[in-house]
C-alpha cells in the first residue's frame, strides 16, 4: 500500500511462499507461478552452475514427474519444490541426499501437522490421515544427479507433498498443515541433517516402522517373503530372506503393502 512517506506491506498472505517470508536469499530461491516441473527447471540451473541450497518453488505444476517417468498428480493446494545439491559424497553414495531430505520431511510433517508420518523405502513418506483412522501416501521425493568423473557434481531433490487437495490416486493421504509452516520447518530440520553424518541411515531407520517387519515385494518379477531390515549406509534395502540378508538397490524390487500394518 502506498502512503505519504512511502509503500508499507498491508497484509502478509497466511500461506505466502515467497522467499523473503521464508528467509531465504532471492538469489538462492525461485518462486515460480506455473511450470512443467521443478525438476526440469532445476537441472537447467545446476547445469548453469546454481549453487549448493538453491531452491524452486512452484504454485502449479503441469507436468509433475515421480521415479521412472511416472506422472506426478499436483493436486491443487500442494508444495511442490526441487532444490539443488553439491555434496561432497562419493557416486556411490547418492541416494544418501536423499535419505537426509526423507527424515526432514518426516520431522517437519510431525511437527506442524501432529500427524503420524514415517519414511517409505526407497522415495515416498506416508502419514497417517488427519483424524488418524486411515495411512497413505502423503508425498513423494524424487533424486536426479550428475555424476563428473569419481565425484558428484550436483544432486536435485524434487518434493512434492499433499497440502492442499487430495489427490485422485488410490490410497493418497492430505497434511494437514500450511505449506509455508511446513516448508519452513523442513528447511530448519535440514540444517541439522546432513548426508555426510555416518549414522544417517540409523536415523532413516529409526523413522521408518517397516524395519523389522516381515514384508511382500517383488523381485525379477517373482513374489516374496522377507524381514525388512532397514536400509545401510548407501540407501539399499537389507532384506533377511531364507536365512541370508541380501541388498537391493532402489528399483530393483518393488515392496507391497507399505502402509497395512501401521494403522492405529
Amino acid at each position: 500500500m502506498s502512503t505519504p512517506s512511502g509503500y508499507r506491506l498491508e497484509e502478509i498472505p497466511a500461506d505466502s511462499l515467497d522467499g523473503w517470508d521464508l528467509g531465504l536469499d532471492n538469489s538462492r530461491f525461485r518462486h515460480l507461478e506455473s511450470t512443467s516441473s521443478t525438476m526440469n527447471d532445476a537441472l537447467r540451473a545446476a547445469l548453469a552452475g546454481a549453487t549448493d541450497g538453491y531452491m524452486i518453488v512452484a504454485e502449479e505444476q503441469i507436468e509433475g514427474r515421480g521415479t521412472e517417468n511416472k506422472r506426478w498428480e499436483s493436486a491443487t493446494g500442494g508444495l511442490f519444490f526441487t532444490q539443488i545439491h553439491r555434496p561432497c559424497l562419493e557416486p556411490k553414495y547418492a541416494e544418501r541426499q536423499k535419505m537426509a531430505t526423507q527424515c526432514a520431511l518426516v520431522l517437519a510433517i510431525r511437527e506442524t501437522s501432529l500427524q503420524h508420518a514415517w519414511n517409505g523405502w526407497p522415495n515416498d513418506v506416508y502419514a497417517r490421515s488427519p483424524a488418524g483412522t486411515e495411512s497413505g501416501k502423503a508425498g513423494g521425493i524424487l533424486a536426479e544427479y550428475l555424476v563428473s568423473g569419481n565425484r558428484l557434481s550436483f544432486v536435485n531433490i524434487g518434493i512434492g507433498v499433499n497440502t492442499g487437495t487430495r489427490p485422485a490416486q488410490e490410497g493418497a493421504i492430505t497434511i494437514n498443515s500450511s505449506r509455508k509452516e511446513l516448508l519452513k520447518a523442513f528447511l530448519s530440520f535440514s540444517r541439522d541433517i546432513s548426508p555426510e553424518e555416518a549414522d544417517l541411515h540409523i536415523r532413516w531407520n529409526s523413522l521408518c516402522p517397516m524395519t523389522g517387519s516381515k514384508i511382500r515385494y517383488v523381485y525379477h518379477k517373482a513374489e516374496r517373503t522377507g524381514i525388512f531390515e532397514g536400509i545401510n549406509s548407501e540407501g539399499q534395502a537389507v532384506i533377511h530372506d531364507a536365512e541370508v540378508s541380501r541388498t537391493y538397490s532402489p528399483g530393483t524390487i518393488t515392496i507391497r503393502d507399505k502402509t497395512e500394518n501401521f494403522l492405529l
